[in-house]
C-alpha cells in the first residue's frame, strides 16, 4: 500500500456564497488504514459594508449644534448594523471640515455607541477653535474586517 502526505492544498475558483457558513473537514488516516476526521467551526464570507447609521454631535437625546465648552467633545451613534458578520468595533474622529481629523485623531472603540473625551487639551493638545463647525466621522467595521463611514 502506497501512502501519500498532503501538507497543504490549494483549492482555485471556489465559489462561497455570501451569508452561508461553510465548513472544512480534514481527514487523516494512518497505515492501517484507520480514520478520523475533525471539522471547523465554519466560516461566513461578508463581502458588504456595514448598514450605515446616524452620528449625533453631543452625548444628549438629540444632535446639538452650540455647546458653551471649547475643552471637550462627545459624540453618539445608533442604527450601524451588519446582517451578515455584526460590527466588530467602531472608529471616530474630528475635524473642521468632513471626515477630517484636525481636532482628534482616529480613536477605536469596541462595542461603544458613545465616546466623550471631557479634557480634549488634555488628550490632545489643543482645544476646539471658536465660531467654526466641528464635524464627527464614525466609521462602523464589521466583524470580516470591511468598514462604512
Amino acid at each position: 500500500m502506497r501512502s501519500i502526505l498532503i501538507l497543504e492544498l490549494f483549492v482555485q475558483y471556489l465559489r462561497l456564497v455570501e451569508g452561508i457558513t461553510h465548513y472544512t473537514t480534514v481527514t487523516a488516516c494512518n497505515t492501517a488504514g484507520l480514520c478520523t476526521s475533525v471539522t471547523s467551526d465554519g466560516i461566513q464570507i461578508d463581502t458588504s459594508p456595514p448598514v450605515r447609521g446616524k452620528v449625533q454631535d453631543g452625548t444628549d437625546s438629540v444632535d446639538i449644534h452650540y455647546q458653551a465648552s471649547n475643552n471637550s467633545i462627545g459624540a453618539k451613534w445608533f442604527g450601524f448594523f451588519d446582517p451578515q458578520s455584526g460590527i466588530s468595533n467602531y472608529t471616530w474622529w474630528a475635524g473642521t471640515s468632513i471626515g477630517s481629523d484636525n481636532i482628534l485623531n482616529a480613536t477605536m472603540l469596541h462595542q461603544n455607541e458613545l465616546a466623550v473625551i471631557p479634557d480634549l487639551f488634555g488628550h490632545t493638545g489643543h482645544i476646539l477653535p471658536l465660531r467654526q463647525r466641528i464635524y464627527i466621522t464614525v466609521m462602523a467595521c464589521n466583524r470580516a474586517e470591511t468598514f462604512l463611514k
